[in-house]
């Protein structure tokens, strides 16, 4: 019947079913999204122990935190390692060439 649950979701199979399928034809494509959930769970963390993100300057250094960690993450750096590498170069060198401090230069250089 359409007016039961089972009716709703039966067509909304046959409605979607091509979307619903596709990773089974693309190997590539993950038939979860557990990683993605993993990743976003680690955001909401940061997020709620952030208290310092509840003003405008805070949310601020706050994005800018989880920008510079998130893309060390992604390009394979050791988070901690990277900072404190950045932190400890010389201002006038990083003003003079700020692409050589991006994750992914850094991850070039050091491995």
């Amino acid at each position: 019947s359409t007016a039961t649950p089972l009716g709703t979701a039966a067509r909304y199979i046959t409605k979607h079913f091509d979307a619903l399928t596709v990773y089974l034809k693309s190997p590539g494509l993950a038939a979860t999204n557990n990683l993605r959930e993993r990743l976003l769970r680690i955001e909401k963390l940061i997020q709620k122990n952030a208290l310092f993100r509840q003003t405008i300057e805070g949310r601020a250094v706050f994005d800018i935190l989880r920008t510079v960690i998130q893309t060390a993450v992604a390009a394979g750096v050791p988070v901690q390692e990277y900072i404190e590498n950045v932190l400890m170069a010389a201002p006038q060198d990083i003003e003079r060439n700020p692409e050589n401090y991006t994750p992914h230069s850094w991850a070039k250089r050091n491995s």
